[in-house]
């Protein structure tokens, strides 16, 4: 069985002359990025590999996230991630080595939801069409299969957590 958890960046702020892949995180999300590592912790307990997108409020929330949850083996940085398709995605996915039983991605909007939507089996339908309509900075979506990661295609997988961590109190 293999484990991927897709977060979405936490909530960025929009200074003057920044460019987008820049941005930094607005409080609000440096709080949200530390609450959902400690779900991690709780939840998801370790994994294997993070590959994170190159924009600063990426990078930025792996690390709040990585100060809770302390149980990677692997980081990397990967600039396809920033604004990528689900094409590019999937392709991603499908790199990691076998040997990584579970892995986390840390990206953006529009690209996670697609692939999350694309990759979850169809008798999660309705759970599918909510990740498409609602998935929030910081939101993390937990996606679990049975086959290698170059074999994940559509409607391969089970999502088995979706979780909001500022609906935290």
């Amino acid at each position: 069985m293999h484990r991927l958890v897709l977060v979405r960046h936490a909530k960025s702020s929009y200074p003057d002359g920044v460019v987008d892949h820049d941005r930094p995180l607005a409080a609000r999300g440096s709080h949200e990025a530390s609450l959902a590592g400690s779900w991690l912790k709780e939840h998801v307990h370790r994994v294997d590999k993070v590959i994170v997108s190159s924009a600063v409020r990426t990078q930025r929330t792996y690390e709040l996230i990585a100060a809770e949850f302390n149980a990677v083996a692997r980081v990397e940085t990967d600039s396809r991630i920033y604004d990528a398709d689900l094409a590019t995605l999937l392709a991603v996915v499908r790199e990691v080595p076998a040997a990584m039983a579970t892995t986390m991605i840390v990206g953006h909007a529009l690209g996670l939801p697609l692939l999350a939507y694309y990759l979850v089996e169809p008798d999660q339908a309705g759970l599918r069409d909510a990740l498409m309509q609602k998935f929030p900075t910081s939101a993390i979506a937990v996606i679990e299969a049975p086959m290698p990661w170059h074999d994940w295609t559509q409607g391969c997988g089970r999502l088995t957590a979706f979780h909001v961590p500022r609906q935290e109190p």
